[in-house]
């Protein structure tokens, strides 16, 4: 009897629910529109992201605790890498950035001049950066010391402003660089190489 009778339409169940979610947004103030463009990285049970506040954060993954958060004062544009138990990322205002991965305590922070909008790429213990102004910077991960520095001149007039994440490949660095040149650079040195 019951065939007859209307039934409910009940939705079909959704087989993606969040598990947890965060605003990382920064209360709204005229003038200050906040644009994420950082992703999320995930290493050993911890998601870390920048919120658009200017902190560092880490949260538990499996349920969104929050385990620390640090004030970087700056925002971020390119996502985290991982060495050993630190984190490393560069943030907008040109500094790079190693923090302890469980506590959040600084290691060093080290000040380039110049935005970072890519990740940096990691290689023999030594972390590799493209910046904004297209200098390319290679520093020790254990320390921070800058071990070399390379600088392209480029017209700001004639190119799009980006940088790439530079590429190891045995004894060369590889660098897309804003002006259309794909540049080899010496690991040890820094400089142009043809070898």
């Amino acid at each position: 009897m019951s065939a007859y009778y209307p039934q409910a339409v009940r939705p079909p169940q959704s087989v993606l629910r969040p598990a947890w979610t965060k605003n990382l947004d920064p209360s709204y103030e005229s003038g200050n529109l906040p644009i994420a463009l950082q992703s999320p990285a995930i290493y050993e049970g911890l998601l870390f992201v920048g919120n658009n506040s200017g902190s560092m954060q880490a949260f538990e993954l499996t349920n969104g605790r929050l385990v620390w958060s640090e004030d970087d004062r700056s925002t971020y544009h390119a996502s985290p890498v991982f060495y050993k138990d630190q984190i490393v990322y560069g943030t907008v205002q040109g500094r790079v950035i190693s923090r302890q991965i469980n506590s959040g305590k600084i290691k060093y922070s080290v000040d380039l001049g110049a935005t970072i909008e890519s990740k940096g790429t990691i290689e023999n213990g030594r972390i590799f950066f493209h910046l904004r102004n297209h200098q390319v910077f290679c520093l020790d991960l254990e320390t921070g010391k800058i071990l070399w520095g390379y600088k392209r001149s480029i017209s700001s007039l004639t190119t799009l402003q980006r940088a790439s994440s530079p590429v190891v490949y045995k004894d060369k660095v590889l660098v897309g660089m804003a002006d259309g040149y794909l540049v080899a650079l010496s690991l040890e040195l820094g400089i142009v190489t043809g070898k």
